[in-house]
């Protein structure tokens, strides 16, 4: 939680953006930065991932609810719908898995932290979108646009279909086990909605950018 504040506080004061822009850039570096917690931690031991990952994935979550409920209206109408459901399935699924309890073996905890890495992809390029708008990196085109965010998301759908590899090779499969299971499915159906929406309005940003440049070309 102290972390974000900082890193939030930080890129508002060196860039002087506004609530929202800042919010948004430090939501997708923070994140950045957790998957790549959550890869090291892994890699030094399975006991030491399975708890830290909580801590660092509540508090993190704990300041972007936060911040949404004192600047809602800073922020675009479709990121506060999209994170208010993730977030708030977020906090009730996990808590279910911690009211359920039971083991977690090796295969589970990699699995998790495949599957909670998956948004990697989509973050890296809205980080980079971001910072291409205060020209720190080149700005992409439309058609650009259009074409990475399709191969991200293809890319976010493959990291996920890894993870639930993982838990099929898990041997004693219970209660907890399925409830990790249907929570991945559930947050797949949501994000691959939302996400096959943004390409849809990328498609059209495309579309209009090419009449536009062919209008022009006619005059």
């Amino acid at each position: 939680f102290i972390i974000t504040l900082l890193l939030n506080t930080a890129i508002k004061s060196y860039f002087k953006g506004g609530n929202g822009w800042s919010f948004m850039l430090g939501h997708y570096i923070m994140g950045l930065f957790v998957f790549i917690a959550y890869t090291i931690l892994l890699s030094i031991s399975r006991t030491l991932q399975i708890n830290a990952w909580r801590p660092i994935y509540f508090g993190w979550y704990s300041y972007d609810s936060l911040y949404f409920i004192i600047n809602w209206k800073d922020l675009p109408p479709s990121f506060c719908t999209f994170q208010t459901i993730h977030h708030s399935l977020s906090f009730a699924c996990t808590g279910i898995w911690i009211a359920v309890s039971g083991h977690w073996s090796s295969l589970m905890i990699i699995a998790v932290t495949i599957w909670l890495t998956s948004d990697v992809w989509h973050y890296s390029l809205s980080a980079y979108r971001l910072l291409s708008n205060v020209w720190l990196l080149r700005r992409l085109s439309a058609t650009e646009v259009f074409r990475i965010e399709i191969v991200m998301f293809w890319l976010e759908r493959i990291h996920r279909l890894i993870a639930y590899v993982f838990i099929f090779f898990v041997e004693d499969r219970t209660i907890l086990v399925w409830l990790v299971f249907a929570s991945g499915i559930l947050f797949d159906v949501i994000d691959g909605y939302f996400r096959v929406q943004s390409i849809s309005a990328r498609k059209f940003e495309m579309e209009f950018s090419v009449v536009l440049t062919e209008h022009s070309r006619i005059e």
